[in-house]
């Protein structure tokens, strides 16, 4: 019984450092995370993308940090859904969480707008085995019933991005 609250002890302990290591990044404007890619691209009138950058929080957990101009209103951001479209190479297709025919992964959410000191940022969690996208777009649209509608901004890429 002993090893196993030490176990749980252990376990809680690393998420938690985890987390904190997350929020130091996220305080600093992710100045002080290494694998932070500038981007500077607006997505929409009023929405720029300022950084973008995937923070590894477990084994097969990461957290895609999207920082946006701390000017954004709330409403407005969070209105739209984010779309995400990457694209794989023939080993990461072979991680992927079911098969197709394309080399394709999307992860799309529904944001929140979180401030974190005088920075804007949309966080969203996934799981996977992918290690690597080749390229992955960016862009923002409706839901209308349900079904995607263009929003008509603008579709971003940022390319070789490692998790």
């Amino acid at each position: 019984m002993k090893n196993f609250s030490f176990s749980i002890t252990i376990v809680l302990l690393f998420v938690s450092c985890k987390q904190d290591t997350l929020i130091k990044h996220l305080e600093t404007g992710l100045v002080s995370y290494d694998r932070a890619r500038p981007v500077n691209e607006k997505l929409m009138d009023g929405i720029t993308l300022e950084k973008f950058a995937i923070i590894k929080t477990n084994e097969e957990s990461y957290s895609l940090v999207f920082m946006i101009n701390n000017n954004v209103v709330k409403e407005e951001v969070e209105k739209y859904n984010v779309a995400l479209e990457a694209i794989l190479n023939e080993d990461n297709i072979l991680l992927r969480d079911y098969k197709a025919a394309h080399n394709k992964k999307g992860f799309n959410f529904k944001p929140n707008l979180k401030i974190v000191g005088n920075y804007g940022y949309l966080i969203s969690e996934i799981q996977t085995k992918i290690k690597r996208f080749e390229s992955l777009d960016i862009w923002l649209f409706l839901l209308d019933n349900e079904v995607y509608k263009s929003a008509g901004g603008n579709r971003i890429q940022i390319k070789n991005l490692g998790l």
